[in-house]
């Protein structure tokens, strides 16, 4: 009998820790079994990853075996499971994960988070080795996350649909962020122009000694602080190519771009790119804005075959333009209009090649209180006849579009 009461209590106290508090402090206890009724298989390793198929595996199985390798069977809707677990703040952001998630192709959709005072917000929280290393140690592709419709993915600093910060060694690879409808957004309660606070993006809020590849975020990004990108908030040391940013980015800051909003450090390089958005901006005193980059420094070590193609609705004071700010070497082609402000700038003036070869900062007229640029119309395919046709496909009339990320 004693052994009965025993394996009772036990049972009980398995089943009350699978309950999900709304809160930060929630410490799930691993409760699903591997090849049980739950359907978890594999084994976890690269070869044999643990199959996700529900969304207690990954609110619960994931979160207590950090440092293997999974794998989504098909597409999850997280909306009544965050109803019943997370009613007031949403999704708790996994963090430390050290393995491979691989979405299989599939969408995880009904995502939404309302934790305005919490940092380092997105479907995960905080990756990587922080150890100042480029060396892969976290990996996540094949997946669409969509965040839910007229929902928002709400945090202070570090912000992204995807991730919140990836803190060294991250490689994201085909992976897409997309809304329930236009108002589905990533939006970061901080303020202001303090280096340290904002850093929010569609996809990642910092992304640090990271590589993002084949990667696109469609949904639309505002926070009244620093550093704020369609894509990326801000990259370091961290590479970039064939990706993407459309949804549009609203600020009342500096360091605001189309497709990132401040780039640093040598390491950093972004190639066959582009943003579509609109950069809608309300400040007293900035000059880091831009339809593609808002600022960089000059250590940065190339951005090349890239175009933006989004109006800036600007009222700042004293603006001044410049695509990628410090880097002398950018390569691109760039579009749009503006209203008190460049159409297609950042900040510091240079000399700027658009896909022809010819030099358009000639084209930035002084205004007094900012700079408007000829807006260059021209979609012809000549004028992009330094990209690679492996990499972009073009018809006259229109800008190139990634072939392998259409």
């Amino acid at each position: 009998m004693k052994n009965i009461i025993i394996s009772l209590f036990l049972v009980a106290g398995a089943f009350m820790s699978c309950s999900t508090d709304d809160t930060d402090a929630i410490d799930p206890v691993d409760t699903i079994g591997v090849g049980d009724n739950n359907e978890i298989t594999g084994s976890g390793t690269d070869a044999d990853p643990y199959r996700i198929s529900t969304v207690e595996h990954l609110d619960v199985f994931l979160r207590n075996r950090l440092s293997s390798s999974y794998l989504l069977t098909g597409d999850l809707d997280l909306s009544a499971y965050l109803l019943e677990n997370y009613p007031s703040e949403g999704w708790l952001p996994i963090n430390n994960f050290e393995g491979v998630f691989d979405g299989g192709g599939f969408t995880i959709s009904g995502l939404t988070i309302d934790r305005p005072n919490t940092d380092n917000v997105g479907f995960f929280g905080v990756l990587g080795n922080d150890d100042n290393s480029t060396v892969i140690t976290v990996e996540i592709k094949n997946l669409t996350i969509e965040v839910t419709a007229s929902g928002a993915i709400t945090g202070s600093t570090h912000v992204g649909a995807l991730l919140g910060y990836a803190n060294d060694g991250l490689q994201v690879t085909n992976t897409h962020i997309i809304g329930g409808d236009t108002n589905s957004m990533v939006a970061s309660t901080a303020s202001g122009s303090d280096t340290g606070v904002g850093r929010s993006g569609g996809l990642i809020g910092e992304a640090d000694r990271s590589v993002i590849t084949l990667c696109s975020s469609s949904i639309d990004v505002t926070s009244s602080a620093n550093r704020i990108g369609g894509l990326v908030g801000m990259v370091n040391t961290t590479v970039i190519d064939q990706s993407y940013a459309s949804g549009d980015v609203t600020g009342a800051s500096i360091r605001i771009g189309g497709l990132i909003g401040f780039a640093a450090n040598a390491g950093t390089s972004i190639s066959n790119s582009y943003a579509t958005g609109n950069i809608s901006i309300t400040a007293n005193d900035s000059d880091d804005i831009g339809g593609f980059i808002g600022a960089s420094n000059s250590a940065i070590s190339l951005i090349t075959n890239c175009y933006s193609t989004g109006n800036l609705i600007l009222d700042v004071p004293s603006f001044t333009p410049g695509f990628a700010p410090g880097v002398s070497n950018s390569f691109g082609y760039f579009s749009g209009d503006g209203d008190g402000g460049s159409g297609i700038f950042g900040s510091t003036l240079q000399t700027i090649l658009n896909g022809t070869g010819a030099d358009i900062s000639g084209d930035a007229e002084d205004q007094g209180t900012g700079f408007t640029l000829t807006n260059i119309g021209s979609s012809s395919c000549s004028d992009f006849s330094a990209f690679d046709t492996s990499i972009w496909s073009c018809s006259n009339g229109s800008f190139p579009t990634l072939i392998n990320n259409p």
